[in-house]
């Protein structure tokens, strides 16, 4: 009986090793020191310290891997079916450079100055945005040096009509060239559509992208414009006729968008090198992969209730993460890509693609989380920001019927607005109230804002009104309590634009600012100003954390008493570092029982995690230059360094989208006539307001103006 109980127990043991060797679930060794590393700070500061999933964040971003038991016992779901060759690098900023060189790209846009002048418009309400101004070195100073910038007021109605005016006048330019040629007149304006797209099998020559098919759809009851993503009617139709004409950089991004040039690798797993694709074929996406329960930890790290990964999982892809991974990595990015590219090029194969990536979570996924405690909230905001945009994509296409239908649209929103909404709403009621978090509230961040954006997001697809109103609020606070520093009772050793989390890490701030920039577009394309929240803060933030980007490893060129991470003295003896966001100072830890023990007062401030992410510069630059003519030289630069966007979790391919449109969407639509309208019977003067040739922008050094930055303290719709 021993013996057999013995033999038993040999054989367990062996199929255990050989399951565990199958799997291959690798993580970087157990540390028995401090979680120290700047890669170590950034992707693990969040978790809860001494958590398991903090334990196994700080070995999963370590140098060597060993097994993922030797750390942290979890169920990985994984099966036969599953990588061979699985180790970790989840949401890491590690990648393999980019083969130099490229092509340049040239971005004409970057340095035209606006072609209008607001101030002659006596009618208008005049507001001060506050932005910081750098030198060529600003580490021998103490000065935090601003500009401030005059930027109009602008209501509902000014931008109805001055967008109104633009597509006037770029409809007569469109028509006047085309006949110039002696080709048939093209329509540019809201209510058309290309009907070959770039690309497809129509004589271009002979004809224009443009049909008289109307594709803009004004909701009755609830007053949204579709399609209402980041890019509204206009924008797709200036896209295209940029794709049209070869113009850059939209020609540039849309190659890039297809074979994924430009685009860095972000390798997963150490051991089989996988990453996820870059391209967007229309043909060889082997998604999607959804699960039934997706239960996702901090780090992202699977729940051990969540069961199997999806049967069809890459081999090679991380299994221990395979809930992140497959929904927000591989199924929403590719969502949204595959959606842009149907528009872009007019093959029907990418909507049918990003159709059934979104078809397949609704008909699989029931339960997604966790709320508390866990990533869940972010997670589902990630993966609704980028479905429900791509989902607004493919409805609004005149070719939609071809392969979607209102039942694919209705399960798609039931799914959205009964599973992944829940964990957001939670969050947000039960996280921002003060009396839960222990600190003095600097709560407002990344996740508040990648929220908001999914709320926008999926209010517009689903003509929900309230949910829309809601994401406002939310985008407003979080505005405010994220980017109050560098002002008032916030100001002392804090440069404006500085967020909440900048001190933390750049990384995890550029998500926040990202999430936030899109969320106003939406917004614009529905004609409320979200841009001019908090005094224009978001200026301010582009310019300070794009300066932080441009310094890359010159610590010169850093703002005002910022220092790189090699400059950070180490923690005391078997303590870590731990950024407090309450108080916004380092505190080092026991890494054994998690007591404070000090806290570091020197003054200065860390700059970790410093790398581009597309998060929102694109569309930011293209209004706060080119719709209010802003000086902006700061993200002018990071742009020109890195000309083409690219898409990662829900941010990117503003270059496709947007780069240069503010010149035609925008800018010949500032006249005196739509910026002051005449009653009825006054004489007009359609002439652009105050001539053609000065910036809209006014900027000056920082006086001592008292209050105009409150002005627009909270940007309340109109």
């Amino acid at each position: 009986m021993q013996g057999s109980l013995f033999a038993l127990a040999v054989l367990i043991a062996a199929l255990i090793s050989q399951l565990q060797c199958t799997a291959k679930q690798l993580y970087p060794p157990s540390h028995s020191g401090p979680c120290s590393s700047e890669e170590q700070l950034v992707m693990c500061g969040a978790v809860p310290f001494l958590a398991p999933e903090w334990r196994a964040c700080c070995a999963m971003y370590a140098q060597k891997a060993v097994h993922i038991s030797s750390v942290l016992q979890i169920d990985t779901g994984t099966h036969s079916n599953s990588s061979s060759n699985s180790s970790s690098n989840e949401d890491s900023n590690s990648t393999i450079p980019l083969p130099p060189p490229f092509p340049s790209v040239l971005r004409l846009d970057l340095l035209a100055a606006p072609r209008f002048n607001i101030s002659a418009c006596s009618c208008l309400n005049f507001l001060v945005a506050h932005v910081p101004a750098f030198n060529s070195s600003n580490q021998d100073t103490d000065d935090l040096n601003q500009m401030y910038q005059i930027v109009p007021a602008l209501t509902k109605q000014t931008i109805e009509r001055v967008k109104a005016e633009a597509l006037l006048q770029a409809a007569a330019a469109a028509a006047a060239a085309a006949e110039a040629a002696g080709a048939q007149k093209p329509v540019f304006s809201t209510v058309q559509v290309p009907f070959s797209g770039v690309g497809g099998s129509s004589n271009s020559s002979n004809s224009s992208i443009w049909s008289d098919i109307t594709w803009s759809r004004l909701d009755a009851v609830s007053g949204f414009r579709h399609p209402g993503t980041c890019a509204g009617p206009a924008e797709l139709a200036f896209m295209l006729q940029q794709l049209h004409n070869g113009s850059e950089p939209q020609a540039s991004a849309l190659h890039s968008l297809l074979t994924g040039v430009r685009v860095p690798p972000k390798v997963m797993d150490l051991v089989s090198g996988w990453s996820p694709p870059t391209d967007c074929s229309p043909d060889n996406y082997t998604g999607p992969y959804p699960m039934q329960t997706t239960l996702i930890r901090y780090g992202g790290l699977n729940d051990p209730s969540q069961g199997q990964c999806a049967l069809n999982y890459p081999p090679g892809a991380p299994p221990h993460i395979c809930g992140h991974v497959g929904f927000v990595e591989l199924d929403g990015q590719m969502s949204f890509k595959q959606a842009v590219a149907f528009w872009a090029t007019g093959d029907v194969r990418h909507g049918r693609t990003a159709l059934r990536i979104m078809s397949g979570w609704a008909a699989v996924n029931k339960v997604f989380g966790p709320a508390m405690d866990g990533n869940g909230p972010l997670e589902a905001a990630w993966g609704c920001a980028s479905m429900s945009r791509a989902m607004e994509l493919l409805r609004s296409h005149p070719d939609w019927q071809q392969f979607g239908s209102e039942e694919a649209f209705k399960q798609f929103v039931d799914w959205v607005g009964s599973t992944l909404l829940p964990p957001t709403d939670a969050w947000v009621a039960f996280k921002t109230p003060l009396p839960h978090w222990g600190h003095d509230g600097n709560v407002y961040a990344n996740w508040h804002a990648s929220i908001a954006e999914c709320w926008m997001a999926f209010g517009i697809l689903s003509d929900d009104r309230a949910r829309y109103s809601k994401a406002v609020q939310l985008f407003h606070d979080t505005v405010g309590g994220t980017f109050k520093w560098g002002r008032g009772a916030w100001a002392a050793n804090r440069l404006i634009g500085e967020g909440t989390e900048t001190l933390r890490d750049i990384y995890h701030t550029l998500f926040g600012l990202g999430s936030l920039l899109q969320t106003a577009e939406m917004a614009w394309q529905q004609d409320d100003d979200l841009y001019s929240s908090n005094g224009h803060v978001l200026a301010a933030a582009l310019e300070v954390h794009a300066r932080i980007v441009n310094a890359g490893t010159d610590e010169a060129l850093l703002p005002p008493n910022f220092r790189l991470f090699e400059s950070m003295p180490a923690p005391p003896e078997g303590c870590a570092w731990r950024m407090n966001l309450g108080t916004q100072l380092w505190m080092a830890v026991n890494i054994t029982t998690g007591a404070r023990v000090s806290d570091l007062t020197d003054g200065l401030k860390y700059v970790l995690g410093s790398k581009y992410l597309p998060t929102g510069f694109e569309v930011g630059f293209n209004h706060y230059a080119g719709r209010l003519g802003m000086s902006m030289p700061e993200t002018a630069a990071l742009l020109q360094a890195n000309p083409v966007e690219y898409y990662v979790f829900h941010w990117g391919l503003g270059s496709l989208t947007h780069a240069g449109s503010a010149a035609l969407l925008w800018q010949p639509g500032v006249t005196v006539d739509a910026l002051c309208p005449q009653p009825p019977g006054a004489s007009a003067n359609s002439s652009t307001a105050g001539g053609d040739t000065s910036a809209g922008g006014s900027t000056s050094p920082d006086p001592a103006v008292g209050g105009s930055t409150e002005a627009a303290e909270h940007g309340a719709l109109p």
